[in-house]
C-alpha cells in the first residue's frame, strides 16, 4: 500500500507545473537613459509585461516587440519558447535571429513573484515580475 501512494504521489508531481504561471505578470528592468539619449525609450525597452495562458501559449511585450509563443514546463519552472515576433515566425526570420533565438526561463520568488531569465537577451540580468492577474476558478 505504501508503495503505490508513493508512486501515485511521483505520477501527480510530474502532471504539471508545480507553481502556477497562468495570468499576467508585469516587471520593469529599470534600465539606464544614456546620455543625450531618451528616457522614453529606456522605458520602452525595459517594460515587461507577460500573459500565460491556460491553453500553453503566451503572449509578451519584451525589449519595446510583441512576441508570442509556448510554453513548456519542468518541475517549478517555465520556458517560454518565443515562436513570433511582432506577428512575423521567428523561423522565417532568418538564421541569425533563429540562432539567437533561446528560450526564456522563469522561476517562482513566491506566490505573486517569478524571475525571467533571457539567456540570450540584450539584457541577460534576471528581472522580477509581479502578478497582475490570475484567471479565477
Amino acid at each position: 500500500m505504501t508503495l503505490s501512494v508513493g508512486l501515485a504521489l511521483a505520477g501527480s508531481a510530474s502532471c504539471g507545473p508545480r507553481f502556477d504561471y497562468v495570468g499576467t505578470w508585469t516587471g520593469d528592468r529599470d534600465l539606464p537613459v544614456p546620455e543625450g539619449g531618451n528616457p522614453a525609450v529606456a522605458r520602452t525597452l525595459g517594460k515587461i509585461e507577460l500573459t500565460i495562458l491556460a491553453n500553453g501559449r503566451f503572449e509578451m511585450l519584451h525589449e519595446g516587440l510583441p512576441k508570442t509563443g509556448t510554453v513548456r514546463y519542468e518541475s517549478d519552472r517555465a520556458f517560454l519558447e518565443i515562436k513570433s515576433i511582432l506577428g512575423e515566425a521567428v523561423k522565417e526570420m532568418g538564421e541569425p535571429v533563429v540562432r539567437h533565438n533561446r528560450a526564456l526561463e522563469l522561476r517562482p520568488v513566491d506566490l505573486n513573484s517569478i524571475e525571467l531569465r533571457d539567456p540570450a537577451g540584450f539584457y541577460p540580468e534576471p528581472v522580477v515580475l509581479r502578478r497582475k492577474t490570475q484567471p479565477s476558478g
